[in-house]
């Protein structure tokens, strides 16, 4: 199972909490505690938001395992960004590692990172595709469940780069339940974890979601303070009192002022 960490507030250094805190991602890579496997070998991403005009994330992907890669150590030192995304990967049996399959997925100015799988991913994706518009479609590169779920999203929205809080967050619920609704159709009652992570680098919609037998969906957590707003898979930190854990099945909305709203699927 995956693992990630998003940030959103007053400018910091990526390494501050991709490293340098107790329970890093970095940690989580080889040594992950609420995970069903510890160790998150598969390759990494992080994607950020440059402090200047330019609303495009940048990205660095690698399908190197995070704890050894010495040029993310290297970057993250030097990145000041107001709004991060970073993901490290346990690859679902059957998919390749490859850096277009590495998260965080961007388009335009969103990043999207997924944590979780869906289950009977060739039976859902064949069922969902026609779905999607050209333009959709063609933004898909990898194999994966969690890029298609981006593209899925992106096709909702019509590839709007300037939709509201409000928006992102009802289509994000809406794609959770167009998943369900696709399982329950081709009769697919095995679970699938539906964790995912959006940003425009302003708004951050985050689910913490299942579908199928089990009621748990992996874990996730969010911690705010008074000038941001962090979420990780697992607290960064041993104070675990400064960390709130979502409920299963919910939409979680931060909004461009960091105001939080928690919804129910």
């Amino acid at each position: 199972m995956c693992r990630f960490v998003g940030y959103k507030g007053n400018p910091i250094t990526v390494a501050d909490l991709l490293i340098r805190s107790e329970n890093s991602l970095i940690v989580q890579s080889i040594d992950a505690k609420e995970s069903i496997k510890p160790v998150n070998g598969d390759g990494f991403g992080l994607g950020w938001y440059p402090e200047h005009s330019d609303p495009e994330p940048g990205v660095f992907t690698s399908i190197e395992p995070a704890w050894s890669n010495r040029n993310l150590r290297r970057l993250s030192e030097k990145i000041v960004t107001s709004c991060f995304f970073a993901h490290v990967r346990d690859a679902t049996i059957g998919m390749p590692v490859t850096e277009l399959n590495c998260h965080p997925f961007r388009y335009g100015n969103y990043l999207w990172m997924h944590n979780g799988f869906i289950n009977s991913f060739k039976l859902i994706r064949r069922r969902l595709m026609k779905d999607l518009s050209d333009d959709a479609f063609n933004l898909i590169e990898g194999n994966t469940d969690s890029e298609f779920s981006f593209a899925y999203f992106l096709n909702q929205i019509g590839l709007d780069k300037n939709a509201s809080a409000d928006t992102l967050g009802a289509n994000m619920m809406l794609m959770i339940e167009n998943l369900r609704h696709a399982l329950s159709e081709l009769e697919i009652t095995a679970h699938s974890m539906l964790n995912f992570a959006m940003t425009d680098g302003e708004n951050i919609i985050l689910t913490r979601a299942t579908c199928g037998k089990i009621d748990a969906a992996p874990s996730l957590y969010y911690s705010e303070t008074d000038d941001a707003v962090i979420f990780a898979s697992e607290p960064l930190s041993k104070v675990r009192e400064n960390w709130r854990k979502l409920p299963t099945n919910s939409v979680f909305v931060i909004d461009k002022n960091n105001s939080i709203e928690i919804l129910q699927l």
